[in-house]
Formats: C-alpha cells, structure tokens, sequence
C-alpha cells in the first residue's frame, strides 16, 4: 500500500481525494438545469391538476351530480281519430284552445253513430283535475272513480281524469249519464298513450 506523500509543513491536506489519492479539483458550481427542470415537472403535475379539476366541475352541477343535457320537449298533444265506437271527422284540425296560454291545449268533437257526442279537451301540464275543471268553471266537484266530475254553466256534465301532467276533459253533449261519460273521457285518454 502506498503512503500518501508527505504533507508540507503550512498545507493543509485534509479533503476528498480521488481513487489515486490526489486531492479533488475545486467542486464545480452546479447547474441551474437541474432546478429548472424539476421546476418545469412540478408545473406541468400542477397544471394537470387543475385542468382535471376544472374539467370535473363544468362537468358537474352545483349539487355535484352531473348534468344531463336538456331533456326533449313532449311530443305534441294529439287526439286520436277513433276510439271504439267514437271517431272525428280526419279533416278537423286538432284545434289549440283558449281557456288558458300556460297551458298546450287541444280539443275535438267525437260522434257516436254520427251524432255529436263528447268534446274533448286535453292540456298540459296540469297539477290537479280540479285546475282544469276550474278553467271551463265547472260546478259541483265530486269524484267519481279515477275522475273528477261536475257541471259546466251550459248545463253539460264534465268529466276529467289525469295521465301524468296531462289533463283530459269529456264534455257530454248528449246528455249521457256520468260514468258513460266518465268510460268515454278515459278511453280517449287511453288512446292517447300518455
């Protein structure tokens, strides 16, 4: 093994050394490269995470839960042109009423064995079947299996039952008693596919 060299009397010859047992150059001054480039990774993580997290909230309602893209409208209210033994005349436009403009209307005359029989109003929406009864100011409420019926001021019994926020109205124009008119209002309801 070799005995480093004798150390002159003032030096000093404390330090590293390299694997040949000369003293280490000077240490360099480091690079700025390397803080630059951790710096760089540290802002591109940060700013992936608030892209992620911007993305998630527009994403996102203010109760948190996502948001659905905006429902259809209904389709149009339609009355059917037959519906046993009730039919309307094809040419009669669906005709829109004027009872009330908050709410889409339609009405139609049926003829039962080609008499005018029932006129029927269908609108929506519609909370209540008294909502609507109230509209053609019809008196004496009073229910009548799934429906609400009563008098309107010409003296003809209605009839209204509800399928969903769709209120349908049967106005007996031939003096039919109540739960023929009542089976006659629910089955254009029926027909309806409401």
């Amino acid at each position: 093994m070799t005995q480093p060299p004798p150390s002159q009397p003032g030096s000093e010859s404390w330090g590293p050394v390299t694997p040949q047992g000369e003293p280490d150059p000077e240490p360099r001054p480091r690079s700025g490269a390397l803080p630059l480039l951790i710096g760089a990774v540290v802002l591109v993580l940060v700013l992936s995470a608030v892209l992620v997290v911007a993305f998630l909230t527009a994403r996102t309602g203010p109760s948190g839960q996502p948001t659905d893209a905006p429902s259809s409208p209904p389709p149009p209210l339609v009355l059917p042109l037959a519906v046993d033994d009730l039919s309307r005349d094809p040419n009669a436009d669906n005709s829109d009423t004027t009872i009330d403009t908050d709410i889409e209307t339609v009405s139609a005359t049926y003829n039962r064995a080609a008499e005018p029989n029932l006129v029927v109003i269908a609108g929506r929406p519609v909370a209540e079947p008294a909502a609507m009864l109230e509209l053609v100011q019809a008196e004496a409420l009073r229910p009548i299996e799934d429906g609400l019926c009563g008098r309107d001021p010409s003296g003809y019994d209605v009839c209204v039952v509800m399928r969903g926020n769709t209120a349908v109205l049967g106005l007996g124009i031939a003096m039919q008693p109540l739960p023929d008119l009542l089976d006659d209002t629910q089955a254009v309801a029926a027909a309806m596919n409401l």
